[in-house]
C-alpha cells in the first residue's frame, strides 16, 4: 500500500464487522490470556484460540525448548512422554 492508496468505503458495522463494539466482541473473555506458574512466574501470554479449555488449568510436567528443532528431537528421542506438555520458547503465535 501507499498513500494514494485509499479503500472505497470503511466497514462500519460494529456487530458484525472487522473492528466490533465491546457489546458485540467475538468472545467475552477476549483473544489473549495471562498465564502464570512456575516456568512463568512473571507470566506469559497465549492467544486463547490454540488452547483448549481443558488445559486451562494444568498441572503435570512441561519440557521446555528453545527452538521446534530441540523439541522434535526431544519428541522423537522419547524426552517427552503422553500427557507431558512442551513449552517451545522465543516461537511466535
Amino acid at each position: 500500500f501507499s498513500q494514494s492508496t485509499r479503500w472505497p468505503s470503511l466497514d462500519g458495522d460494529r456487530e458484525n464487522g472487522c473492528i466490533r463494539s465491546v457489546a458485540h466482541a467475538y468472545s467475552s473473555e477476549g483473544g489473549l490470556a495471562v498465564l502464570y506458574g512456575n516456568i512463568a512466574m512473571d507470566g506469559c501470554v497465549v492467544k486463547t484460540a490454540g488452547v483448549d479449555e481443558s488445559i486451562y488449568v494444568f498441572e503435570g510436567t512441561a519440557r521446555v525448548y528453545e527452538s521446534q528443532d530441540s523439541a522434535v528431537e526431544g519428541i522423537l528421542g522419547d524426552e517427552v512422554k503422553p500427557g507431558d506438555v512442551v513449552i517451545i520458547r522465543y516461537e511466535g503465535p
